[in-house]
């Protein structure tokens, strides 16, 4: 991609990515035991329930449990689908949405801690979620979930975080003290 002007120096994308559906797992298995219940239970219905009324409106219902199903599905596919991480020399953007965007942005100097986590599911599958700590008053804590080679993107970051801090000139101090007054 094309480095992105700035007034002090150009932009360059470091990783642009985003979560894997891997986070679904779990909601795609019940959604799928329920559609097959649901199935089942249609074929049965079908079958036991004379023609008329009560048989179309069992069969209604049924296929409405199975829409909302499939509805809900699809919900938590596009809430991982639509959201993208792009890091940059100078930021983190995350892009969320699907017809309507919101691009937050995080001044990349304003992250303080970084932390790799890595819980078993994720760990057997090879992906990691990485959460940023920020000092930034609206974002404080940004999570990317789920990706690949998640301690390499640590890596970069941490690097990036630091040339960042440096060609701005600027350092990171934490007050916590109670009077609030900056160390000597």
């Amino acid at each position: 991609m094309p480095a992105m002007e700035n007034n002090t120096s150009s932009e360059e994308i470091l990783w642009a990515g985003r979560s894997s559906q891997v986070l679904n797992a779990w909601t795609y298995l019940l959604s799928l035991v329920l559609a097959v219940a649901g199935l089942v239970l249609m074929f049965l219905l079908a079958k036991k329930l004379s023609p008329g009324m009560l048989r179309s409106a069992s069969l209604f219902m049924v296929g409405g449990l199975l829409a909302v199903i499939a509805l809900l599905a699809l919900r938590v596919w596009a809430r991982v689908r639509f959201r993208t991480f792009q890091i940059t020399t100078e930021r983190v953007h995350v892009i969320t949405g699907i017809f309507s965007r919101r691009i937050d942005d995080l001044e990349l100097y304003r992250v303080k801690d970084i932390t790799v986590l890595e819980p078993l599911g994720l760990r057997m599958l090879g992906r990691a979620s990485i959460v940023l700590n920020t000092s930034d008053r609206s974002t404080p804590t940004v999570v990317i979930q789920a990706v690949p080679e998640a301690e390499k993107l640590r890596d970069l970051i941490r690097t990036h975080v630091e040339a960042c801090r440096q060609r701005k000139g600027v350092r990171e101090v934490d007050y916590d003290r109670l009077d609030s007054t900056p160390p000597k």
